[in-house]
């Protein structure tokens, strides 16, 4: 898809304008919806002890929350479908 709007928005003038165009495509069509796609899930699971420690004083929204062994509750479940 980048490589058609590419060809399609052309002629550029030079191999720095196609970067630069390019370089929006893919921003746009790839990693944004990469982005909003891992920014949607819930920031939970478990983490190392070490971890856990230094993060205990950040707030809950941040830190998220733990779940045992990789199990997850039907209402966190449901929310990431």
């Amino acid at each position: 898809m980048v490589i058609m709007l590419l060809i399609r928005g052309g002629p550029y003038a030079d191999h720095s304008h196609v970067a630069l165009a390019s370089g929006r495509y893919y921003t746009l069509l790839l990693f944004l919806p990469a982005t909003i796609m891992v920014m949607r899930r819930p920031n939970e699971g478990s983490l190392p002890a070490w971890l856990e420690a230094r993060i205990a004083a950040w707030p809950k929204w941040l830190r998220g929350t733990s779940v045992d062994s990789g199990t997850r509750s039907a209402a966190s479940h449901q929310s990431t479908r």
